[in-house]
């Protein structure tokens, strides 16, 4: 994490090129504005889980809530990254105000980034556990709690919470290259791989970087795509079999009734081009059925067979949209990470703003999937409702669908 921010290294007092003044202003003005939305949305789904509904009564909800303490923690280290970077650090830019931290603040600022930067991912790759043994091993949440989430959450906040004291109390927490926020880093910056640079502090920086946050990283995302490789295959072999038992036991319908499956927005089927078939999936992803059209029309098919199925593909999709949101997310530092293992020449400034747009907006991401299919009900009853006003529903409720209102009848 430590080349992440390293843009363009500049001397502590401010620059006097306007085009690098105006380059870190709009860097770091990126870094505020999405940090502080994340911060937001992640505190806001914290609350919803924790004080609404059932609680923190299922595991879902204690890996969210988890998930978004983690973000919390990520978001305000980056807020407050610029402010608390210390004033006499060599080899940083100039940032909004000046640098007006110390040491003592800018190993607070560390410590708080690495303890939810290394979490995050960690929490995300817990939740694909979770909807793997849903979905692949039909494991309810009693035997998930017992048996999978405790040593979860255990070893998650003790990796994490270790890792980040062992970095503070070997004074690798320093200002990161540009100082835009501090995390496990050399001082001065660079001073590990500039033979001529004595360090201060942070001699072995990268090796407690690699170790603490790397490591976990990298593990995180082999997880996540092993689990939800696993997912896909077995929702893949469930329709098939639904398929194979349609065609055995379901009569022939009328040629009146198209065999294509109907979009639930447009009524139209979703055979025939590669576009409409792409623009009906997009529409069950914004606006999923509770239960496809197809299988109510099956006679041989059950209503609580078909909730299960919706179910399954419901539980399947918000999976799905997680895992974007964490490729979304994550995907600029792993880029920077094999760009920097193989040694090519330095990235672009557009890279740069990709990075500050995306990297701190886990929480708005989260709290989007996390509310969407509450937001689909509530448009569903309300169809003249626009979608930020079922989105506003949904958080005024805590999270979920609004109760209907009785009708009361005069007498």
């Amino acid at each position: 994490m430590e080349g992440l921010f390293s843009y363009d290294a500049a001397p502590t007092s401010a620059p006097t090129h306007p085009e690098r003044l105006g380059t870190t202003i709009t860097l770091q003005s990126i870094q505020l504005t999405t940090s502080t939305i994340s911060c937001i949305a992640s505190s806001t789904i914290a609350l919803m889980v924790s004080r609404h509904g059932y609680g923190l009564q299922s595991p879902y909800r204690r890996i969210i809530f988890g998930l978004s303490c983690a973000d919390i923690l990520s978001s305000l280290g980056f807020m407050t990254g610029p402010m608390l970077v210390p004033r006499t650090e060599k080899g940083v830019r100039w940032t909004i105000g000046g640098p007006s931290g110390t040491i003592a603040t800018c190993e607070m600022n560390g410590f708080i980034l690495t303890l939810g930067g290394t979490a995050a991912p960690m929490y995300m790759c817990g939740l694909c556990v979770y909807y793997l043994c849903k979905v692949n091993y039909n494991m309810s949440d009693r035997s998930f709690a017992r048996k999978i989430e405790k040593p979860i959450h255990a070893f998650i906040v003790g990796w994490s919470f270790i890792g980040a004291l062992v970095a503070l109390i070997t004074d690798n927490i320093n200002s990161v290259p540009g100082g835009d926020t501090c995390f496990i880093s050399s001082s001065p910056v660079k001073c590990e791989i500039d033979p001529l640079v004595e360090c201060d502090r942070g001699e072995h920086s990268a090796t407690y970087a690699m170790i603490i946050s790397y490591v976990p990283n990298i593990f995180s995302f082999l997880g996540i795509s092993v689990c939800m490789a696993r997912i896909a295959c077995k929702v893949h072999y469930m329709g098939r079999v639904s398929t194979i038992y349609r065609q055995r036991h379901v009569p022939p319908q009328t040629p009146s009734s198209n065999n294509s499956a109907e979009s639930p927005v447009t009524g139209q089927g979703c055979n025939g081009c590669f576009l409409k078939v792409f623009v009906c999936a997009v529409c069950r992803f914004v606006n999923p059925p509770l239960v496809s059209e197809h299988e109510v029309r099956n006679e041989i098919v059950t209503r609580s067979e078909a909730i299960a199925r919706a179910r399954i593909r419901d539980t399947y999709q918000q999976a799905i949209l997680y895992v974007l949101s964490f490729f979304l997310v994550y995907l600029w530092p792993y880029v920077f990470g094999i760009h920097q293992l193989i040694g090519a020449p330095k990235l672009p400034f557009a890279f740069s703003i990709l990075f500050y747009i995306f990297y701190p907006l886990g929480g708005l991401f989260n709290i989007l999937v996390y509310t969407r299919l509450k937001v689909a009900i509530v448009k569903r009853r309300k169809p003249e409702f626009i979608w930020i006003k079922c989105f506003w529903e949904v958080i005024k409720a805590g999270g979920d669908a609004p109760p209907r209102r009785p009708h009361h009848q005069t007498t």
